[in-house]
């Protein structure tokens, strides 16, 4: 438990210390990319997980990992790619404002991160043995409400 309490703070004080840097407007969007990111991702997950049952057991042991973190770096990735090609210009702040919102908004995004690893890692216990499981695709026959 120790060992875990480590790890978790040890990824707050470096996501806070790599992104603490980047200043105010370039975290707000860091962090607005990370929610549209970790939503699409938890979104996608199960369909994605859906793509495993026909592959090897080694591969399918892992399959709710790479279902959540596959779609999660890829929606990152693009954000990111897009959010800096329009957001060319920096804004800039009264340096109170600024260092005080690069406080808050370094920790809320290490926060949300460290929130998202942890339901990422419930998602094998929480997941039925793929045996067990039914497909989230709908059939033409099942009717949306």
């Amino acid at each position: 438990m120790v060992a875990l309490n480590f790890i978790v703070v040890l990824v707050f004080f470096a996501i806070v210390g790599s992104t603490i840097w980047l200043g105010l407007w370039n975290n707000i969007i860091t962090f607005c990319n990370f929610l549209i990111a970790a939503i699409a991702a938890h979104g996608l997950w199960r369909i994605i997980n859906d793509l495993f049952e026909n592959v090897p057991p080694a591969v399918q042991e892992h399959a709710d990992q790479i279902s959540i973190w596959a779609p999660f770096i890829l929606v990152t990735v693009i954000l990111r790619v897009l959010t800096d090609s329009l957001s060319s210009i920096r804004l800039r702040f009264h340096p109170a404002v600024e260092w005080t919102g690069r406080v808050v908004v370094c920790s809320a995004l290490a926060v949300g991160f460290i929130m998202f690893m942890g339901s990422t890692a419930e998602l094998g216990f929480v997941s039925a043995p793929r045996k067990d499981r039914k497909s989230t695709r709908l059939n033409s026959s099942h009717t949306v409400i």
